[in-house]
C-alpha cells in the first residue's frame, strides 16, 4: 500500500462513518443522527482527497514512463553511436505497399514472408531495422504494467 493510497483511505473514511451513524440511526441502533451539514461536508473533504489522489497517480505514472523512456533513449544512442537516424518515421518504414496489409505480429498468420524482401532491409538497409518496434512494443507493455496496478472499482 502506497502512500497515494492510504491517503485515499484516509479521505473515505469521515465519509463511511458519516454513512454508518446515518444507516444506523436510521435502524435505531443510535439515538441521534449526525448533523445534516455532515453527509455534504464529508463528500466535499473526499472530493478533494480524491482529486489529490488522481493527480498524485497520474504524475507516478508520467515519472515512471519518463524514466523507461530516458533509459530506453540512453540504450538507444549507445547502440546507435556513430549511425544516422533514417528521416522516415517508423510508422513508414513498416508500411507494406502491396493491396493488403498485413497487422498481425510476426508469425501468426497463414501469410507467407516473400522469398525476396521488399523496402530498406532488400535495400542495403540495416538487417536490425525491426529491432525498435520490438523495444516500442516492450516499452508500452511496461506503460501498460504500470497503468495496470492503478486500483480500479471495476470487479475482476
Amino acid at each position: 500500500m502506497t502512500l497515494r493510497d492510504l491517503l485515499l483511505v484516509l479521505g473515505a473514511v469521515p465519509l463511511l462513518g458519516v454513512v454508518a451513524l446515518r444507516l444506523a440511526a436510521e435502524a435505531g441502533l443510535v439515538q441521534a443522527p449526525p448533523p445534516p451539514d455532515a453527509l455534504p461536508l464529508s463528500l466535499a473533504a473526499f472530493g478533494v482527497v480524491f482529486v489529490v489522489y488522481v493527480a498524485l497517480t497520474l504524475r507516478a505514472i508520467a515519472t515512471a514512463t519518463r524514466d523507461i523512456l530516458a533509459r530506453e533513449s540512453a540504450s538507444a544512442s549507445r547502440e546507435s553511436s556513430g549511425q544516422r537516424s533514417a528521416a522516415v518515421s517508423d510508422f513508414a518504414i513498416h508500411i507494406d505497399r502491396g493491396n493488403e496489409l498485413d497487422l498481425r505480429p510476426e508469425g501468426d498468420g497463414p501469410l507467407e514472408e516473400p522469398d525476396e524482401p521488399e523496402g530498406p532491409i532488400a535495400a542495403g538497409g540495416d538487417p536490425g531495422a525491426r529491432r525498435p518496434a520490438a523495444a516500442r512494443s516492450e516499452l508500452f507493455g511496461e506503460v501498460s504494467d504500470l497503468l495496470t496496478r492503478i486500483p480500479s472499482a471495476r470487479s475482476r
